[in-house]
């Protein structure tokens, strides 16, 4: 695949200084999806994939990849407009902030305008068929329902939803122009905009209590279909046509054999995703993971002379299932192709899928990193493959991003905090928060070896350093272990605790003499190997991020999260340099390459920037846009750089 490698440079202000061009770094991979958004998967009318990523969201094209940004919270809700000329974006924000949405022109990505009008959470979105109106649904704190004229860009009406009986809404769909369709916990109502006012019309439910998480709606035969957390299908006559009271039909689940167990026609997981396809049929996503295929039976039924209290609360077997695939994880996003032969499918797990409609056969699309990631390493020998870890283990993946390999945790307590690989190859080398340092083999991920207690402290392992046979983990309290690795063993050698809070960082010289130790309480320490006796101190201003040796075996090097970058002299104990690396923000990592020659900067605010070492001037940056970076980590010839970040994304940088 290619990418888009010319983007044009940044501007930073000096204040006194001026201003200054920022060349930006040649990106040559993206990958991440917030798999956890309801509905964060979706295809544009010429076949542009779009998923959310953190605060904000990734598109794929036929031949480059981007990150579009805009929000400051993590998008919680995709919603694009009938023709694909539009695309609405609301984020996740604070109980007591203001939640944004923003209107986007899918052709440029630029926003057409934004609006703040809920409180904390935007939870569903939708463009009107005409695509002049936007509507948007606020959270269980905010409970309004915002119409938006996108012409002018103007607010036409707003009102409060619920009756005080019902709960928050959960899903809104435009069923004409000037009106809507809301549904939510033990509630479904029409809203009609009306002389710039909404006027609401509740649906007849009867004595019926459900929690409704999608609609679909056929707009042919005036009925839409409700999927609800229980696992039954909910089949509601708009009556748009006849001015009656919308009422519901029919409560519905698959039909099984005589002696099957009960609630066996359930779907499973409840019903998270639901679509009507051409013929009539319906495709059900579940929270158990199944992607279902439906025939509804016909009922020989009046409707319009049916009664509400008819219904039985108890869900009939009116549903004939043809087809049916289970996926590793509940389905959050379904979205049906252009063409109505595809459909793609989102899981919790931060997997796409394609099913092909016509054969139910199955292909995996990607298959992302889970969130959030803590580390990233490159072997010794080559670019062309990297290793993660993180909440969901250890991967190895390619420069294309395909997985080789994937260790999972023990426990979803426990996660891969630090992860590297051996000089020679032989071994991953991860370091868990459950204190234990573990060597796996690359080719089948088989356990070779663990070593239990490595680090101490409560937190478990916070910091790795491994170079041939020498092994430095840190804990929290401020304790460094040197163990010494062999053929077949790992023993203790030696322990110090010379920090007086957690050890953040830990690299070892290229000599194997001398290590340091970087500490949140705002020191490094340059120790010898072995005996670990204390050589220099080299204080910050604030918590360090990491801490380095240079390869000209004279300057020590420390990285501060107040953005402060200090050279220090390694003979003298002096500090001979004091730059600072971003001119605001928090650094959450940095990065020194193997030869010396540049730094690596990340920021909570989603930046990169690479300094060159020996002046201190910006080589390039790398706006990343979708979570704090994590971590960062150089490959061995300096030429390539890896993030990830707090959301589970990977982005690679090529210096070449």
């Amino acid at each position: 695949m290619v990418y888009s490698t010319t983007p044009p440079p940044l501007l930073e202000d000096l204040g006194e200084e001026g201003v200054q061009y920022l060349p930006q770094l040649k990106q040559t991979f993206i990958q991440g999806f917030s798999g956890d958004v309801v509905g964060g998967l979706v295809v544009l009318a010429d076949g542009r994939r779009v998923q959310a990523l953190g605060g904000g969201f990734l598109v794929h094209g036929n031949s480059d990849q981007q990150i579009i940004t805009g929000h400051n919270y993590p998008v919680n809700c995709l919603e694009v407009s009938p023709s694909g000329l539009y695309m609405a974006t609301g984020e996740k924000g604070q109980l007591g902030l203001r939640a944004k949405i923003i209107l986007w022109d899918t052709t440029s990505w630029t926003q057409i305008g934004f609006h703040q009008s809920h409180h904390g959470c935007i939870v569903a979105i939708t463009i009107s068929p005409s695509e002049q109106t936007m509507a948007s649904l606020g959270g269980e704190d905010d409970l309004l329902l915002v119409v938006w004229n996108i012409g002018n860009w103007s607010p036409i009406c707003s009102s409060k939803i619920g009756n005080g009986r019902s709960g928050p809404g959960r899903c809104l769909k435009f069923i004409h122009d000037e009106t809507l369709i809301l549904a939510g916990k033990d509630v479904i109502q029409i809203w009609t905009i009306k002389n710039k006012r909404l006027i609401s019309t509740p649906c007849n439910i009867g004595k019926i209590k459900r929690t409704y998480q999608c609609i679909s709606l056929v707009t042919s035969q005036d009925t839409a279909y409700f999927g609800t957390e229980s696992g039954d299908l909910v089949k509601i006559a708009l009556n748009s046509e006849t001015g009656r009271e919308p009422a519901i039909v029919s409560l519905s689940v698959r039909k099984v054999k005589l002696k099957a167990p009960i609630n066996a026609g359930r779907f499973s997981g409840g019903i998270t995703c639901l679509a009507s396809l051409p013929l009539g049929n319906l495709l059900v996503g579940c929270g158990g993971g199944e992607l279902v295929l439906v025939e509804e039976q016909k009922q020989k039924v009046n409707q319009e002379k049916m009664l509400t209290s008819q219904v039985s609360e108890t869900a009939q077997d009116n549903l004939i299932e043809k087809n049916k695939f289970k996926f590793s994880a509940s389905i959050t996003s379904m979205q049906i192709d252009p063409h109505k032969t595809k459909v793609y499918i989102g899981t919790a797990k931060n997997e796409i899928h394609m099913v092909n409609l016509l054969t139910f056969s199955v292909s995996t699309i990607m298959i992302c990193a889970t969130k959030p990631l803590y580390s990233a390493t490159f072997p010794a020998t080559s670019a062309k493959v990297f290793c993660t870890g993180g909440k969901g283990g250890v991967t190895l993946w390619t420069e294309t991003g395909k997985i080789i390999l994937s260790i999972p945790s023990s426990s979803p307590d426990v996660f891969a905090r630090k992860v590297l690989l051996s000089d020679d190859g032989r071994f991953v080398v991860s370091g868990w928060s459950d204190g234990i340092v573990r060597f796996h083999t690359p080719e089948t991920g088989k356990l070779f070896h663990e070593v239990r207690g490595a680090s101490s402290g409560t937190e478990g392992v916070t910091a790795l350093a491994l170079r041939h046979d020498i092994l430095l983990v840190g804990g929290n309290d401020g304790g460094v272990k040197l163990w010494l690795v062999g053929r077949s063993s790992v023993k203790l050698h030696k322990s110090v605790r010379e920090h007086k809070g957690r050890i953040n960082y830990l690299s070892i010289a290229g000599d194997r003499t001398s290590f340091i130790s970087s500490g949140q309480e705002g020191s490094a320490l340059v120790m010898s190997i072995p005996d670990m006796t204390r050589e220099q101190l080299l204080r910050g201003t604030a918590s360090l991020t990491s801490g380095f040796l240079h390869c000209n075996r004279v300057h020590g090097f420390i990285a501060g999260s107040d953005c402060e970058l200090g050279y220090w002299d390694l003979t003298t104990g002096q500090e001979i340099r004091h730059i600072r690396s971003i001119s605001s923000g928090t650094v959450t990592c940095a990065e020194l390459s193997e030869d010396g020659t540049n730094i690596a900067v990340g920021t909570k605010e989603s930046n990169i920037r690479v300094i060159r070492y020996s002046d201190g001037r910006v080589v390039g940056v790398g706006p990343v846009g979708c979570g704090a970076i994590s971590s960062l980590s150089w490959s061995r010839d300096g030429q390539h750089l890896l993030a990830t970040t707090e959301y589970g994304a990977l982005i690679r940088w090529s210096l070449q």
